[in-house]
C-alpha cells in the first residue's frame, strides 16, 4: 500500500501554486527569476520589494529614469549591501560615496552587467 494520500487533480494544483507562493515570498532569487520567466512589467510598491530584486536584472527590464526612481527609496546603507551583494562594488569602491552616487555606480554597473550592457 502507498503512503502518499490520494488527491484531485486540482486540489494537488492548489497545494503546487501554494508552496511556489511561498517560496517566492520567502526566496528573492526565485521570485526574481519566476519575474522574469512571465515576462511582466512588475511595480515595486515599496523599498523592501525593490531591496530584494536583483539590480542587473532590473537594469535590463527599465530604462535609467526609472531605475534610479526604484533605488532612490533606498537608504545609503541598503545601496551598499545591494552594491557589494551583487558583486557590484568593494568597501573602497564605496568610501565615501553619497546616495546619488551609488545610485549612479548602481545603474552603471548594473547596465555593464547585463545582457544589454
Amino acid at each position: 500500500m502507498s503512503s502518499t494520500k490520494a488527491v484531485t487533480a486540482p486540489e494537488a494544483l492548489r497545494t503546487f501554486l501554494k508552496v511556489v507562493e511561498t517560496e517566492a515570498q520567502i526566496n528573492s532569487e526565485f521570485r526574481e527569476r519566476l519575474i522574469s520567466a512571465l515576462g511582466v512589467t512588475v511595480i515595486y510598491a515599496d523599498a523592501e520589494d525593490v531591496e530584494a530584486a536583483n539590480p542587473i536584472t532590473l537594469a535590463e527590464r527599465y530604462d535609467e529614469v526609472t531605475f534610479k526612481r526604484l533605488y532612490g527609496k533606498l537608504k545609503a546603507a541598503v545601496l551598499k549591501g545591494i552594491l557589494k551583494r551583487h558583486d557590484l562594488a568593494s568597501d573602497s569602491d564605496l568610501k565615501s560615496l553619497k546616495t546619488p552616487a551609488m545610485i549612479e555606480m548602481l545603474w552603471i554597473r548594473a547596465t555593464e552587467r547585463s545582457e544589454h550592457g
